[in-house]
Formats: structure tokens, sequence, C-alpha cells
């Protein structure tokens, strides 16, 4: 432990898990005493349609306060808990598969996800990624546990583009929120046992029940995951690629009146994965031929021989309280939450038996956050939603430790973030209404950063301190066709904040991202038969964070610059259509145009013939935004049949994605290439119990799921090929 540790440890983090709970119960009071929580209204709504066939009726909250999707004018993909596990999404990165746009890749340990092109490719301390992710309401920052478990999921919403009016800032790209599910006063519970190739076992439950009957209700819901490696590894041996993960998490409702709702939850995730961290040299360059001509350079793909096993291995905790009151004329929302974080990263740089740079990150986040939000329940022409947020966050490496005892690196950012918010709406006629928001964001960021040789520092000075400010609007007119359909037209902005170069010891900070959309989009539904969406966007992105490399003692590290601009456009189709009450089915299509509008000093990286590669500046004009494939399509066909035995159902999906490059120079390149996920399973009546089959990538298809492109080469990983297995299952 360095001397700055054990000091961190005495003042650096102002919140404290005492604090946070302390400053929940004032939340709560602050609010007593609300109307159901969004989550118990949604799942009432699916419940109602659940045995009736045909097309779910999808309830979101993406505007804060309950709404059907059909009636909210932003893109949104909208998934149910049960829908999601039809269609075969275990984890967040399989979600590329249902949502059209999206796409999910990793720069190392760092998940990056990317929506209409809009994507990050920065790993330091303090970069969050620009898509936000929300689980329960609770914004997570951490770009390292972006690869979240789903094994008790009510429901998940994806918003596409900006949402900087009231979810504000890292939301240019749109936001990901994960619900999970409520405690019930009915006893129910699940258990679901499964095994598959490479070894794969998995469990998971879900229990609630009352405590006091229609006062307070529990739910304990868990999960675990453990598969071997499917990658050989030619210079430690056997395979590499593991997954072990487990958590859990605990519930409390209490209703103590019929207008109050308090909601206290807890949960911890303890995750190691090597997946994201275990590399081959992309055609075999690597700086490694240059310096060990007897160095193992992989071949094949899903090969490995670095002389460091790549892994991250993450721990992660929190607790949040959310509290809702009816009043007369609105509904008062609190949300109170902390989470800390410990992270571990290896991995090694130029993906060879040769120790040219090998890494090893400790992290260290913690974050607390409080929101107030009133939103208005009358039925008349005018509607509104005001609120306030405030948002603390530290996030360290402490050290980044490269070629063990080499150099050692301590740097961080601190955050405070003050916002205010509101948006009115207002039905000019029974047909007509207009929506005006904005978002006033005041943000203070603190770097600290240190670099030492041979042993780690004794001290870290202050690097730089900046402050932001922003204002995002939001400006919608909405037509209602007939009762059934609606179309809209948005305008709206989001920025994302500005970065510090930690890695240059650099004390000015770059400028935040900005986005200005343009949206034209049309919804309807149709009883339970059919429904659709379809969008068509503009976006003028400015000042957007790139990488660029700083170099220390010949290690390449990475920095940032802002590119001049961006221009996106583009337009989706979602929509389902009900055949019959037991078969239907879903597809999504989109279309992606995202290029530099201007970028004429580009920091890239080309191959120098022998191994590894070196950085030129070159004019990007032009160039394709990485991540951001011109053409998405997913297709997903549903069966069900009730049988006197019990019910079969079945789903297959399958996803097309084009070429996408992983570099700002669209030299690195995934080829198009589709894949198919399959399930089939069948519950018995009357015995709570179910049997299952799956399969994933059933088309072999390789694609990578992350990349470290620096001079030291082209490191990538492959993700895995064919997977399947079965499951066992019992309900009550």
């Amino acid at each position: 432990m360095t001397p700055y540790t054990m000091r961190k440890k005495a003042r650096l983090f102002t919140f404290t898990a005492a604090d946070a709970i302390a400053m929940s119960l004032a939340g709560a009071a602050l609010v007593l005493p609300g109307a159901a929580l969004a989550q118990d209204a949604a799942a009432s709504i699916q419940a109602a349609g659940a045995d009736a066939g045909g097309i779910e009726e999808i309830v979101v909250t993406a505007q804060k306060r309950v709404e059907r999707l059909r009636d909210v004018p932003i893109s949104i993909t909208a998934q149910s808990g049960a829908e999601l596990e039809r269609r075969g999404v275990s984890d967040t990165r399989d979600l590329v598969s249902v949502v059209p746009g999206l796409t999910m890749q990793s720069v190392g340990a760092t998940v990056q996800p990317s929506i209409r092109g809009v994507t990050t490719q920065l790993a330091e301390p303090g970069s969050e990624v620009n898509i936000a992710t929300y689980v329960d309401g609770v914004y997570r920052p951490d770009p390292s546990v972006g690869a979240y478990d789903l094994p008790d999921i009510s429901r998940i919403e994806v918003s596409k583009g900006p949402q900087g009016t009231l979810f504000g800032r890292n939301a240019t790209g749109g936001a990901i929120q994960i619900f999970t599910k409520d405690p019930e006063f009915t006893p129910t519970g699940n258990i679901t046992l499964g095994y598959g190739n490479l070894d794969d076992r998995t469990a998971k439950g879900f229990l609630t029940g009352p405590v006091v009957a229609d006062v307070v209700a529990v739910s304990l819901s868990g999960s675990y995951q453990k598969h071997d490696g499917y990658i050989r590894d030619l210079f430690l041996g056997g395979k590499a690629g593991r997954l072990e993960s487990k958590s859990v998490r605990g519930k409390v409702l209490i209703k103590p009146t019929d207008t109050v709702k308090l909601l206290l939850s807890g949960y911890y995730s303890d995750r190691f994965d090597e997946n994201g961290e275990t590399f081959q040299p992309l055609n075999g360059n690597t700086l490694a031929r240059v310096l060990d001509p007897t160095s193992i350079i992989p071949t094949r793909k899903r090969e490995t021989a670095s002389n460091q096993r790549g892994e991250v291995s993450v721990k992660s905790k929190g607790v949040s309280l959310r509290a809702t009151v009816d009043l007369p004329f609105a509904t008062l929302t609190s949300i109170t939450a902390y989470d800390k974080l410990r992270s571990r990263i290896i991995l090694d740089g130029d993906a060879t038996s040769t120790n040219v740079a090998n890494y090893n990150v400790s992290g260290r986040n913690r974050d607390f956050t409080q929101e107030f939000n009133l939103a208005s329940n009358s039925d008349g022409p005018v509607s509104w939603i005001a609120g306030a947020n405030y948002y603390f966050d530290k996030n360290f490496f402490d050290p980044n430790v490269i070629n063990p005892g080499a150099v050692f690196i301590v740097a961080g950012v601190t955050t405070r973030s003050y916002a205010a918010f509101g948006e009115l709406s207002y039905k000019l006629t029974d047909r007509l209404s207009l929506t005006g928001g904005v978002r006033y964001t005041h943000e203070h960021r603190v770097a600290d950063a240190v670099f030492s040789f041979g042993a780690p520092p004794a001290s870290v000075p202050r690097l730089g301190v900046k402050n932001y400010n922003s204002v995002t609007p939001r400006g919608t007119v909405k037509y209602q066709v007939d009762d059934d359909s609606n179309v809209y037209f948005t305008y709206t902005q989001g920025f994302k904040s500005g970065v510090f170069n930690l890695f240059s010891l650099n004390p000015n900070a770059l400028k935040p991202e900005k986005i200005t959309a343009y949206e034209l989009g049309y919804k309807t539904q149709v009883g339970r038969r059919y429904s659709l969406s379809a969008a068509t966007f503009y976006y003028r992105y400015t000042d957007q964070q790139v990488n660029a490399l700083t170099n220390v003692n010949g290690i390449p590290l990475t920095s940032v610059q802002n590119a001049a601009s961006a221009n996106i456009y583009g337009g989706e189709i979602d929509g389902s259509f009900a055949v019959t009450k037991e078969f239907s089915f879903r597809a999504g299509v989109s279309y992606l145009h995202a290029r530099y509008d201007k970028f004429v000093n580009a920091s890239v990286q080309v191959p120098t013939g022998l191994g590894g590669n070196r950085t030129i500046v070159i004019d990007a004009s032009g160039f394709e935004e990485i991540r951001s494939p011109e053409l998405t399509v997913t297709l997903t066909a549903n069966f069900e049949k009730e049988f006197d035995a019990g019910k079969f159902d079945s789903s297959v999906t399958l996803y097309h994605s084009d070429h996408y490059f992983l570099d700002t120079g669209n030299r690195v390149r995934q080829p198009g290439y589709e894949t198919l996920a399959a399930q089939a399973s069948f519950s018995f009546a009357q015995t709570g119990l179910r049997v299952g089959v799956w399969g994933k990538n059933l088309t072999n298809a390789d694609v990578f799921v992350s990349n470290l492109i620096s001079d030291l080469g082209d490191p990538v990983q492959y993700g895995t090929k064919r997977t399947y297995g079965v499951t066992v299952g019992y309900s009550f």
C-alpha cells in the first residue's frame, strides 16, 4: 500500500456508506408522504397482457414518468425481462442483437457502447462513456463494469439520441436503463440452473414475499456463472478467456400509506473476466517481432501467447433509496444512491511471449447521487416535470504499474456536478402538443496525477482544475394522427464532460463534446396485432474526444484530443407483428452515415512494416466514425403453443452487421457478419418445472470484442464461437 493510498483512505473520499444511508433517509423524509413506482406500473401493465398472445403493450419511464412506449416522442427500444430471456440476452453485451443502431465494443476492460455512431475511445479515470447507463434509476459511471449480468431484469430501455434535458451529462448518444425486479406482496420465486459447452455453469434465482401484509415486502435475487476459456494459450498453456461472476441483490419495499412507497436496495457483485483482456496481434502486427525474433506470435484466431494473462476483476457494492409520493397535483420522487467499486486490470500490450509492455492497474471508484423530481399528474392540457440533481464521483488509478516496478502512475479525477432541469408540455388541440425543456449543469472537476520510476510515489500533486457550465435544451412537436399513431419532431442538445490528459500530465482540460440533434419519427400500435416505430435523424457533433497517444519511457499510453466536427444522419425502423396468437415476429433495421466533417490533425497508427505501428498525423476529414456500421438488421421469430401437458416456447434471432472500423484511421476493420441465436423450452403444466435448450452465435461468426491498438501493434480479441446448452428451472 502506497503512502498516497493510506492518506486517501483517510481524507480523499468524502462520502462513506454510513453517510449515504443517512442522506438516503434524509431524502426520504423530505419526500414523505407518492405514486406507484414506475417499475410497478410497467410490470402490472405488461403482466395484464402476458397470457393474451400477440404483441405486448410496453410501458417506459424514458421521460421520468410512466407512459406507453408509443406515446413517447423519443426513439426507444424497450424489452421486458421475459422477452430478453427468450431472445438469449444474458448480459448487456448481448443487446446488440435486439437493439437497432447499438454496437458494443471494448478497449481493454472498458466497455464502450455506440448508438448511432456516438461513442468514445477513452479509458482514463474520469472519462465516462457517452452512453449513460442507469440501474434502477441510478447512474453507473465506471466503464470497467459496462458488461452487466442480467439475472433479475424487469425490463431494459435504450433511449437513442441526446438525453441532455432529463438525464444530463454524458448522455450525448443516449441512455441505457436497466430495471430489476421489485418486491411483491404475493410470494413468488424461481430458480434456474444451466450447463453448456466450455463447461459453462449458471445458476440464478429470485424470491419475494411479504413481511407485513400490504405494508412491507422483500426480495432477494442472485446469480452465478462460471465457464472455461475458449482461447488456446501457446505460451502459458491451457485455455484463456475464462469467466466467473457472482452477484446478489436485496430490496425492501415499504408502503406505509396508499400514497407513499419506499424502496431500499442493496447489491454486491464480484466479476472475474478474461474477456476483453486476452489479446493476439492482428495479422501478426506487434513490436515484439522486431525486438525479439524468438517471440511466440499467434497466427490463428482465438490464440494467445501473452507472457502475462489478461484479466479484469471488479468488485462493486452499493445502496440506494427511492422514495415516491403522491401529492394532490404531482408525484414527488427522491433517489439517493452510494456505490463503491474496486478493480484490477492486467493486460499485455504487445500480446506476445516477450515482455515489452505489461500493465497492472488497480482502480478505485466511489460515487454518490441525490436527485429530486416532481412530475405533474393532471389530465389537463398542461403537464410538466421539474428536478434537481447532485452527483459526486472520485475515480483513480492507484496505481497503474507498467512492466512491474518500472513505472508507477497514480492518477484520477474528482467530479462534483449540480443540475436543475424542467420540461413543460402543452396540448394546443386534442391532437397537437408542444414540449419544451432545458437543463442547466455546473460541473467542477479536479485532476491529480504523478509518474514515478522504480518505486511508488510518495505524494500526488494537483494537475488541474476545470469548471464547466452547460445549458441543454429540448423542443418537441407531436401530432396525434389517430388513436393508435402519432408523428413527432424533436430538437435536442447534449454534452459530455471535458476530460484531462492525465497520462500526458497536461493541466489543461479538453473541451466538452456537444451534439445538436434533429429527429422526425412515427409510432403506432394497433391492439396486440402489430406495432411500428420509425425515425430519421441528423446530428451535428462537435469537439468529439478521440484517442491520440503519449509515450512514457517508450511505452505508449492513452492521450486525448478534440476532433473538429462530425455529421451523422440515418434512419431506423423497429416493428412487431403477431401473425397468430402463437406466432409473432419482430424486425429492426438501422441505416447510419457517420463521418468526420473536419478533422485535419488526427493522430493515427500505421504499421511500420517490420512490426508494430508508428503514430502519424493525417487529415481524417471524410473518414468513417469508429463502430458505425452502415446497416444493421435484427429479425426475431417467436412461437409458443399451449398443450394439455404444458407450454412450448421458442425463439430464433438473426442479426446482421455491415463492416465497421475500430480506429480513427479506418485501418483496423471488423468485417460484416451474421449471428444466429435460438432457444426452445417446455413448461410442464401444474408443476412449475421448465426445461430448455439454447444456442448463441450458431453461425460461428468471427467478431472482435476488444482491441488495444497502439504503437505496440494491433492487439485484438475475438469473441466465442458457437455456444449451446440446457437449462432447468422451477417457479412458483
